[in-house]
């Protein structure tokens, strides 16, 4: 992903351009992360992988941080569409992550 799409992203959640699966909307409730959370993770975010061939289109894993600090993954849509949708958000589990949480730790 470009740095030209990587801003698009920003300026989307800047604007409130997000639209939430439903999916989302229930793991982030188990999670107890807000909309406004993914949104603050989202502005000051950075793509760390990016999928093209998803089945449901291409989408990418964004590492953001709260302005509480708190750091989230957050699978989304390519900003190319209208609107960004959020397929899933959750906080980086250390067993699975660095603590960077940008780097995957290999089995």
């Amino acid at each position: 992903m470009t740095e030209d799409e990587q801003a698009e992203l920003r300026r989307k959640a800047a604007i409130d351009a997000l639209e939430f699966a439903e999916h989302a909307y229930g793991r982030m409730a188990q999670r107890r992360i807000s909309a406004g959370e993914v949104r603050q993770a989202l502005i000051s975010g950075r793509v760390l992988e990016y999928y093209p061939d998803d089945r449901h289109g291409p989408s990418c894993l964004v590492l953001g941080r709260t302005a509480g600090n708190r750091p989230l993954h957050i699978v989304c849509s390519h900003p190319r569409r209208p609107r960004v949708k959020i397929i899933t958000a959750y906080e980086p589990d250390l067993g699975q992550w660095h603590p960077d949480f940008i780097n995957r730790r290999t089995s």
